[in-house]
């Protein structure tokens, strides 16, 4: 008889595993709950954000601090309730469940701003949906991680070298060191949404220029992190391509800003992005090059 595993909700008959043969599998299939039952929690959720948003809004303009720490709580809460409907209902891999439940909570953002277009004192904001895609994206990827992480816990020996042969980077781990990087990214384009940013003094008198170019010198080196240690790219693959992402970034950024706020200064502002990301990759490369350097590239 074959053993093929087949994956099953780790909540049947209380196992941890998140796989079972599937002969056994059918023994235990009829304890399992409707898939309508893990779709109570999104439904709620996301009715209860239906419901919020139809209130007119009578006070100040909603383009604040907190209403934006409110869209990432509120749509991470939704991206989590609908992995965990795919997940635990139609026992989907992981990482298709990943991307589905991004999809569905960016469709849900974009449908409601839409919708409070509509309602008297709201606004639809572009801006907005792209926090609710961002938040639900990093709440979906939580939990990726977290049960990847469980089920390695139930198989130790997963991962592992065999015949002294170099072990292969966990997906789990790579996705991990992309994180710095895309949180950056939502945080510069969050930045780039705002009409005026903080001031760091008169001295400056293109301070904003200041503050593209040390942000993309982060921002580099951010990008540089997966590419060198997830990816393991040599050391010119992961500085060229480090350095063609944050400059194609700064350029979306730039085109994104001419549209909300209709920035005319969007060259210049790209040139310190790219400058930045120019002055991180070159000041790297003098590092792991030089003589005593033992890098493996």
């Amino acid at each position: 008889m074959s053993t093929r595993l087949t994956r099953w909700p780790a909540t049947v008959a209380g196992h941890k595993s998140r796989e079972m043969p599937a002969n056994i599998r059918q023994h235990t299939a009829m304890i399992r709950l409707p898939k309508t039952v893990f779709w109570l929690p999104a439904l709620l959720w996301g009715g209860l954000i239906f419901f919020l948003s139809m209130i007119p809004r009578t006070g100040p303009s909603n383009e604040t601090v907190e209403h934006k720490i409110g869209h990432i709580a509120v749509f991470a809460l939704l991206a989590g309730t609908v992995m965990w409907a795919l997940d635990r209902g139609h026992a989907l891999r992981l990482s298709k469940s990943l991307v589905l439940a991004t999809l569905i909570t960016a469709a849900y953002g974009a449908s409601d701003e839409w919708h409070q277009k509509y309602v008297p004192g709201r606004n639809c904001a572009f801006s907005d949906v792209v926090l609710d895609t961002v938040a639900g994206a990093v709440a979906a990827l939580a939990y990726y991680i977290c049960e990847s992480l469980r089920a390695d816990n139930a198989e130790p020996s997963a991962g592992r070298a065999d015949n002294g042969r170099r072990a292969s980077i966990h997906p789990v781990r790579r996705i991990a060191y992309w994180l710095p990087s895309l949180l950056c990214m939502g945080l510069i384009f969050y930045l780039s949404s705002q009409s005026k940013l903080p001031e760091i003094g008169r001295i400056f008198p293109d301070k904003d220029k200041i503050e593209r170019f040390a942000f993309y010198i982060v921002f580099w080196f951010f990008i540089l992190l997966p590419f060198r240690y997830a990816h393991r790219l040599s050391l010119a693959k992961a500085i060229v391509g480090a350095f063609l992402i944050t400059s194609v970034y700064g350029a979306l950024i730039e085109f994104h800003q001419r549209a909300l706020l209709n920035s005319i200064d969007i060259v210049a502002d790209w040139a310190a992005d790219t400058l930045g990301g120019f002055i991180a990759a070159a000041a790297y490369w003098v590092y792991e090059t030089r003589p005593n350097s033992k890098t493996n590239r």
